[in-house]
């Protein structure tokens, strides 16, 4: 096999490998929560610990740590950087003491973004969660108008208007759904408070976003050095929020108090438990490492796709898995309401499309891009119509010359 062969083969297997661990890693955190175990009362209860998924998350993320290298002088440039063309800056390696500090903030906005979102999925099944974490486009557009001062284009107005309206949809065939017991199902109640959780917790990611470009602007460091260190604060910060948790009231799946202890001794007696803990760490592990390197040679719209289409196999997966086995509490059932949760994701989906350009409509201005694109269709039609001219002349003058002889 040639070097090309292998870089090819090579390519594949991230792809693959990301799609995989990006679906496996939502249908393993909700196929903890519906997993019961005897605690350390002696009773069996679901496992509803989204302080100690935040952990094991944090736990996976910073594996990439032992990935890190010392970055080339002449490949520098900025950690976020908004164009894949941009200009590659001449940077000295920034010194890993000064990442590690920097990273600090925005860890914590991951830490208090993902718990958010772990507790909501307490109460929601995993394709409507996921799909509901597409309200980071609308926070993201909003905070790019009040905090950055810049003027959106209407095409990216028109995705996040579409957005809204299919989250819309998705929410309310998510509250019409009929509540199940018997497969972990929330109440209506719930089912919102979990859809406000996320959606707070995809704004709190959205200002993440905001003090990593004005922290890490400058940074020369590697991808695997910033998820590595995010994962290692993250990590820490969230041992002192479980003992904080440990001793606040209430019951375990309320989002506030979580026993730990009672978490691990659940571990002990389900093996069950045991090996989709340590999935969803190494499917963490394997989702983040195969984005380092699949920002590096995919598109926009490569990954966008990905992306889109994460809900579908994170439902079909929850799906099959209820359906695999008659008394199965696992997974997600199908409803009457599915078809229209279906055709919010249809239309969410279209949304991110047009909002991210990979989606373009006629009616719609796309700046430089079109204006380029204009003028390349102007000459080509020129060309033509020269092409045309001198044809018709070549024409004309040779008949006169077969009228002359």
């Amino acid at each position: 096999m040639g070097k090309r062969e292998s870089t090819k083969l090579f390519k594949w297997l991230i792809i693959i490998g990301m799609s995989i661990a990006s679906v496996v890693s939502v249908v393993m955190s909700k196929l903890m929560y519906q997993t019961k175990s005897k605690g350390i009362h002696g009773d069996k209860h679901y496992f509803e610990k989204p302080w100690f998924q935040d952990w094991t998350m944090f736990f996976g993320m910073s594996f990439c740590l032992f990935g890190i290298r010392k970055p080339k002088t002449q490949e520098s440039k900025p950690i976020l950087a908004s164009d894949e063309k941009e200009i590659v800056e001449s940077k000295p390696p920034t010194p890993l003491k000064r990442i590690s500090i920097l990273v600090m903030a925005p860890a914590t906005c991951d830490l208090i973004a993902s718990f958010l979102s772990n507790a909501a999925l307490i109460w929601l099944s995993g394709s409507v969660w996921q799909m509901f974490r597409n309200t980071v486009i609308i926070f993201t557009a909003f905070l790019a108008v009040v905090y950055r001062k810049h003027k959106l284009p209407k095409y990216e107005w028109f995705g996040v208007i579409i957005v809204v309206i299919g989250l819309v949809i998705v929410g309310v065939a998510t509250l019409k759904a009929p509540e199940d017991t018997s497969n972990g199902s929330s109440s209506v109640t719930l089912r919102a408070i979990g859809i406000l959780l996320v959606t707070i917790g995809q704004l709190v990611w959205a200002f993440q976003t905001i003090f990593e470009e004005q922290l890490l602007h400058d940074i020369n460091a590697t991808e695997w050095t910033i998820v590595g260190f995010e994962g290692m604060w993250g990590f820490l910060f969230c041992i002192v929020f479980m003992i904080i948790a440990y001793f606040l009231p209430g019951k375990d799946g309320n989002g506030l108090h979580e026993n730990t202890l009672d978490s691990f001794v659940m571990l002990y007696h389900s093996g069950v438990l045991i090996a989709f803990t340590f999935t969803y760490i190494a499917v963490v592990f394997v989702y983040n490492i195969t984005g380092v390197y699949i920002t590096s040679f995919s598109s926009a719209l490569f990954r966008n796709l990905i992306e889109a289409i994460r809900p579908f196999l994170i439902w079909i997966t929850l799906l099959t898995v209820h359906y695999s086995s008659p008394d199965s509490e696992l997974g997600e059932k199908w409803t009457t309401w599915g078809w229209l949760e279906l055709v919010g994701f249809i239309v969410t989906i279209f949304g991110t499309f047009v909002y991210n350009k990979s989606i373009k409509l006629p009616f719609l201005f796309y700046g430089n891009e079109q204006i380029k694109s204009n003028n390349q269709q102007k000459h080509q039609i020129l060309k033509e119509e020269n092409l045309s001219d001198d044809l018709e002349d070549n024409n004309k003058n040779k008949e006169e010359n077969e009228d002359n002889n």
